[in-house]
């Protein structure tokens, strides 16, 4: 048996659910309680720990251009750009060309 509290905020991204720890006892009931009451606890989260980049979370699927009978393809590779723009010359339908990025540096003050 376990004893939760939970904050409800009408935003799931607000919500905040608290487990109390330790023995099922009166006395650590009423703690938790007044715990909670007074913003006294640490929000419980359950969750796996974040993978790497390169496992493949989340799992990105490439439908090719043209061709509705064909399943998607799964990206099996590191999330670069690089990797990425492979990934596509080597899968993609419609042949294409990225456009090298411009500078983001500021041009330097004319001297006169």
């Amino acid at each position: 048996m376990h004893v939760i509290a939970f904050t409800d905020n009408k935003d799931s991204a607000h919500s905040r659910m608290f487990l109390m720890e330790g023995e099922l006892t009166l006395n650590n009931i009423k703690s938790f309680g007044e715990n909670f009451l007074v913003d006294n606890l640490k929000p419980f989260y359950k969750s796996d720990p974040i993978p790497e980049m390169c496992d493949g979370f989340p799992t990105l699927l490439f439908f090719p251009a043209g061709n509705k009978t064909v399943d998607p393809i799964t990206l099996y590779t590191y999330r670069t750009v690089k990797a990425f723009y492979k990934f596509l010359k080597q899968h993609a339908a419609i042949p294409f060309k990225l456009q090298k990025l411009e500078s983001t540096q500021e041009p330097k003050p004319e001297s006169t």
